[in-house]
């Protein structure tokens, strides 16, 4: 059984959406690709089943030729990775100094006109399961949910959307996370009670201007947050940091990492 709550559960009819009396059109959506997600699949021999499933979800569901950078996010190389022989992967948390890639989903949700609420809560809940699987959160047979102890997809909704309060409503009764989930392990103010991002995101930035909603994948950093020679410490030859930096995913202690590594 899903534990994924009713598509079709009452929603505030305050705002006109769905009833009719509004165009029917689309939301834009994006995809905040914070590490692995933009880069891996792209070295056949070396990335795995996982990178190749990476690789055709971002053919799939992000729009040819809208990968933009995006600069004043809070990351930092901070959980570290089983999957990855220990190296520290990237999550949300520091200052806004970082910079990664957004993309725009290939086709968002549709809304207004005689699009009934339950059509665009079903395309919404499409679009959060296939990046789930795509970070191996949703796993079937296992995890039939868009989140996990240590991660999960998130939503940060544009204030100046005119569909803001519209997804916020949708999320909060359909798609915010119900068990199992304390915000708390996140970082402090990071996502709030129904994983809804709490940071402002740089909205007026050329990749996320005119954008509703952004979707992005959160992890736990498992502790206390690692120095940057514990970072470079756990570094490997061809490694997580090394691929994310060569893409322009930068975080403000890359330098400093770079220094440790040299003296390794």
């Amino acid at each position: 059984m899903s534990t994924f709550p009713d598509a079709g559960a009452k929603l505030s009819t305050e705002y006109p959406v769905g009833a009719g009396n509004i165009a029917q059109g689309r939301l834009k959506g994006a995809i905040l690709l914070l590490g692995s997600l933009y880069w891996e699949g792209n070295e056949e021999e070396q990335d795995s089943e996982k990178g190749r499933a990476r690789k055709e979800w971002r053919i799939t569901h992000l729009l040819e030729g809208s990968i933009k950078e995006l600069a004043g996010l809070p990351i930092r190389y901070g959980r570290r990775s089983q999957s990855r022989n220990g190296q520290f992967t990237i999550l949300f948390a520091g200052e806004s100094h970082g910079v990664a890639k957004v993309a725009t989903l290939a086709k968002g949700p549709p809304i207004g006109g005689n699009v009934g609420l339950e059509i665009t809560v079903a395309a919404l809940k499409d679009e959060v399961i296939a990046l789930a699987k795509a970070e191996e959160i949703y796993k079937e047979g296992k995890n039939d949910r868009h989140w996990a102890k240590w991660g999960l997809v998130a939503i940060g909704i544009n204030p100046q959307s005119e569909h803001a309060e519209p997804i916020r409503d949708m999320w909060k009764r359909t798609l915010a996370p119900t068990t199992d989930f304390k915000p708390q392990d996140f970082g402090p103010g990071i996502i709030d009670q129904f994983a809804i991002l709490n940071k402002a995101l740089p909205w007026e930035s050329e990749g996320l201007k005119g954008i509703d909603f952004c979707l992005l994948t959160l992890t736990t950093p498992r502790g206390r947050l690692p120095t940057p020679m514990e970072i470079a410490k756990a570094i490997k030859l061809s490694s997580y940091f090394h691929r994310t930096a060569a893409s322009g995913i930068i975080t403000p202690d890359d330098d400093q990492i770079r220094r440790h590594l040299a003296d390794k």
